[in-house]
């Protein structure tokens, strides 16, 4: 939707007729207007729509006629989920309040449309100028109330999402935070399914070599800290199979990721597979020596991979 709400509809053009109606232009006008209305409340858009077509035709100086077609367009926006019929009743929006800026639905019509366009603070905008000329507006101040959350639950990018998911963490809420570095791997451009990378960065083959980031605005360290701090918030969950495929992953895009091996080290320990755990742990040492936690996990579980090894020989 995001690329397709980039496009901008041409202005639709006015006859000059319809721009200074005559006395029985405008009456016709009011008459099909009014049969759209009824086919709206029926339901039927598209009948609608052009019953509201055929009104702006004969009298395109009525906001009410154009938030009515907005009304239809985005009904028929919501059945059908095209776009294009977002976009113009956007215009149909944009247009009422050109004819009268304080025409209010005007402005609830525009906020309605830019909130589906995924424009939140637009869209808040919008519905503000509408409570300045009604502040008593229910209608407008309720879907504001919505949009302001949507804007709160909206990351401005990939450091805004990790940033929360830490916070989720250091409050105990692990699954909250897992939902954040996957918002923030998707503003990365990563798309991930059950921890399968399945994005543009990575090949649907799983045979094939992994295409790291080609663009500047996800390099692979940024990629690996989220998928890292998502295992980690899985392990905390119990759910270390798919804390290990995060690591796994995070360590594809950046192999020296220390943080993701002693992760996966901790998650190996708990399926006891200590041969694996104890690799990790000494891959990591190897890159930092001081580092505590992979000393500890490596001197804990060597033992237990040394025992089974004895065990098997």
């Amino acid at each position: 939707m995001e690329a397709e709400s980039q496009s901008v509809y041409s202005p639709e053009v006015f006859s000059h007729a319809s721009q200074k109606p005559s006395v029985p232009s405008a009456a016709d006008a009011v008459s099909h207007k009014e049969s759209g209305n009824a086919l709206y409340l029926r339901k039927e858009y598209p009948d609608a729509i052009d019953r509201y077509d055929q009104s702006v035709r004969l009298d395109c100086t009525k906001p009410a006629l154009f938030t009515n077609r907005a009304a239809a367009r985005f009904a028929l926006f919501n059945d059908s989920g095209e776009v294009k019929h977002l976009l113009l009743a956007l215009r149909d929006a944009e247009r009422s309040i050109s004819l009268d800026a304080r025409w209010v639905k005007g402005y609830y019509r525009k906020g309605t449309c830019l909130s589906s366009l995924a424009k939140p603070v637009e869209a808040a905008d919008a519905f503000r100028a509408g409570l300045q000329i009604d502040p008593k507006n229910e209608q407008i101040e309720n879907a504001l109330q919505k949009v302001e959350v949507q804007i709160a639950n909206t990351p401005k990018d990939w450091e805004d999402a990790k940033t929360r998911g830490n916070e989720s963490y250091r409050n105990g809420a692990y699954e909250d935070a897992i939902g954040w570095y996957t918002v923030g791997l998707d503003l990365l451009g990563v798309r991930l399914t059950d921890g399968v990378d399945v994005g543009a960065n990575r090949q649907s083959d799983g045979d094939e070599k992994k295409e790291k980031p080609s663009h500047a605005a996800a390099p692979s360290k940024n990629i690996a800290a989220l998928l890292a701090n998502r295992a980690e918030a899985r392990r905390q969950l119990s759910d270390v199979k798919a804390c290990v495929r995060d690591c796994d992953l995070a360590l594809e895009y950046e192999p020296s990721h220390i943080k993701a091996m002693i992760r996966r080290a901790l998650a190996y320990e708990y399926l006891e597979r200590f041969d694996l755990s104890a690799a990790d742990f000494g891959n990591a040492l190897k890159l930092d020596a001081g580092n505590q936690i992979a000393r500890e996990g490596h001197r804990r579980v060597s033992a237990f991979a040394a025992k089974l090894k004895t065990e098997r020989d």
